[in-house]
Formats: structure tokens, sequence, C-alpha cells
């Protein structure tokens, strides 16, 4: 709302003040509201060693949600809404672990490389029983567009599977924003910074 004679543009954001003063300025931010929590739809055989595979196929049922859609219950894939810091967590049992061992990692871009910090656990496969519950649960720092999965491994299986008794999940903790107030001398020709702040704006 436009009150006396200044003038605010809602297409460029820009106030032009009426008369030279001290103004009072409050912006209000809004934390987005990003995640989803899903189980595994059925079985999936994974059929070479050697080789890491993303682990597809997933529901949404309650008390699961898939907030904002972003992320796709067939590919396994959540593709990041906005910059931040996530916490993803991982709970996947691996049948078929009958030598050597397993991996499973947070994939961060359809990255391999289970260095890489995102997220990694291993189970050797000398155990009783043929199955093993993998565990991971990370905070991982992700860019707008990027994308994460979980991705599964055997170093000579060439016979393994992900069981529906597997869960995961990711969910936004901090919002990485950064509020800029600028004034301008000339009708929006140059800026000069005002006031700064990032960090979820504290």
């Amino acid at each position: 709302t436009n009150v006396g004679t200044g003038y605010y543009s809602t297409t460029l954001g820009t106030y032009r003040v009426p008369v030279t003063g001290y103004y009072n300025i409050f912006a209000n931010f809004e934390k987005l509201d990003v995640g989803f929590s899903c189980e595994k739809n059925g079985t999936q055989i994974f059929t070479n060693a050697d080789t890491f595979f993303t682990i597809t196929n997933w529901s949404i049922r309650t008390p699961n949600h898939n907030i904002n859609n972003n992320f796709d219950t067939n590919t396994g894939i959540f593709t990041v809404p906005c910059d931040g810091y996530y916490q993803a967590n991982a709970n996947i049992r691996l049948d078929g672990l009958g030598s050597g061992y397993g991996r499973l990692i947070f994939s961060v871009d359809n990255d391999d490389n289970y260095e890489s910090g995102s997220g990694h656990s291993v189970a050797h496969s000398n155990e009783l029983a043929n199955y093993h519950t993998m565990n991971l649960s990370q905070v991982i720092k992700l860019n707008k567009n990027q994308t994460l999965r979980v991705k599964a491994y055997s170093v000579n299986d060439n016979s393994f599977t992900a069981q529906n008794e597997s869960t995961w999940s990711c969910h936004l903790i901090e919002q990485k924003s950064e509020f800029v107030l600028h004034k301008s001398t000339n009708s929006g020709l140059s800026y000069t910074d005002i006031k700064k702040a990032k960090n979820n704006l504290s």
C-alpha cells in the first residue's frame, strides 16, 4: 500500500521516498518448508558387482510426506528447491551380501565418490544372517537444483536386493538467505549498500 507521496513499484521492488528523513524499514521473511519422508515400494534387485545403484520406487504413505513434491518417488531423486543445510537419514535393508562388503551412500548430483563427505555406511558380509540394515545420517550443504539420492553397492555380489523394509528422508534445517538494502540518489542508475543480512537473516 502506498501512503502519502512516496511510491513503491511492485515490479521493480523499489520505493521512491518523498522527502529527506529517517525511515523505519521492516521486512518479514518466511523460511521455506522443505522435505520428504518415504518407504521402499517393493523389492529392487541389483545385478552387477562393484557398481553403485540408485534405490528407486518409493511410497509416500501416512505418516510420510512429500512437501511441494520435490522428491520423485519413481526415480528416488530429491531435487533441491533452495540453498541450505539439509538433514538426510536412511535405513536400508540389503539382502544377499554374500561376500566382501557393501556400501550405502548419499549421492549428490549422481556422484559415486563415497569419500565426498555426503554420507557413507559400510557393512561386511561375514554374518550369519543374509540381510543387513544399513544406516545413514548426515547434514549436507546443498544448493538449489542439486540432486540427492541413496545408492547401494556390493563389491563382489552380482545379485543383491534392497527390500521394502527401508526408509529415507531429507528436510531443510537452515535456509541460506541474504537480504540487501540499497539506496540510490540518481533515480536508480547506481546503488550503495545500507544493510546486509545473511545466514537465515540473523
